[in-house]
C-alpha cells in the first residue's frame, strides 16, 4: 500500500474508533451493564483489533524501528479491553464501568498523540520518498 494512502486510512480509522468509543460511552450510561452493552464492547474490541493489525502490518512491512514498543502498547490495551468485557459480562456496572469507559477514551487519545504520532511521521517520510522515487510523466 502506498504510504500516503496508508496515512489517510489511519486517519479515517482513528476518527471511526473515537466515534465508536463515544457511542460505547453513551450506551454505557444509557444501558448500564448487560448483554447489549457487552455486544457493543465486543464490536468495539473487533474494530480496535483490526486497526491495530493494520498499523502493525504497515510497521512490519516497512521495518519501523519503534515496532516492538508500539506493539506492546497494543497488546496491553487488548488485555485491558478483555478484562473490561469480563466485567461488563459479569454486570459490574456503575462507577467501575464509567472509569473503564474513561480509560478507553484517554488511552486512545494518548496513544494517538504519542506512539501514533511517531508512526505518522515515519509514514509521511516514507510517502515523500515514494513520491520522489516516481519518475515524472513524459510530456
Amino acid at each position: 500500500m502506498k504510504m500516503a494512502a496508508a496515512l489517510e486510512q489511519l486517519e479515517r480509522e482513528h476518527a471511526a474508533i473515537a466515534a465508536a468509543i463515544e457511542r460505547f460511552a453513551l450506551q454505557a450510561v444509557q444501558l448500564g451493564a448487560g448483554e447489549e452493552l457487552a455486544e457493543s464492547l465486543r464490536s468495539l474490541i473487533v474494530e480496535i483489533s483490526m486497526h491495530f493489525g493494520f498499523e502493525e502490518s504497515l510497521m512490519g512491512e516497512g521495518g519501523y524501528a519503534g515496532f516492538e514498543p508500539h506493539h506492546r502498547q497494543h497488546l496491553a490495551m487488548m488485555i485491558e479491553l478483555g478484562l473490561m468485557l469480563d466485567r461488563v459480562e459479569e454486570t459490574q456496572a456503575g462507577t467501575q464501568l464509567a472509569r473503564n469507559v474513561d480509560f478507553i477514551g484517554q488511552w486512545h487519545r494518548e496513544h494517538i498523540e504519542q506512539a501514533d504520532r511517531a508512526l505518522f511521521e515515519w509514514l509521511a517520510q516514507r510517502a515523500e520518498l515514494e513520491k520522489a522515487a516516481v519518475p515524472p510523466a513524459p510530456t
